[in-house]
């Protein structure tokens, strides 16, 4: 299974501490030397955040993981409302 690794990266930058995720390694090593692979808590708060979701399968701190959204609740008319939404160990 090919799996796409995503790494998250803590730096300074314009008098504010701030931090990011990625799946382009280059960069990330760029603006955090001592960046490491992101853990699925930190995939999901940066889609929450940014509403960037990562795609397929991704290699993360904590192994192979794939978003998944499911639909919790629905209103009159059959339309969803609510979501939970996910990255779940597939590995």
């Amino acid at each position: 299974m090919e799996a796409k690794k995503v790494y998250v990266g803590y730096y300074h930058e314009n008098g504010m501490n701030t931090w990011e995720v990625t799946d382009n390694e280059q960069l990330i090593k760029q603006l955090d030397p001592d960046c490491k692979l992101a853990t699925s808590f930190e995939l999901l708060e940066w889609s929450a955040i940014t509403s960037e979701i990562f795609n397929g399968v991704i290699e993360c701190a904590d192994g192979l993981v794939k978003y998944e959204e499911t639909v919790i609740e629905v209103d009159e008319d059959g339309e969803p409302v609510d979501y939970k939404c996910e990255y779940r160990n597939v590995a």
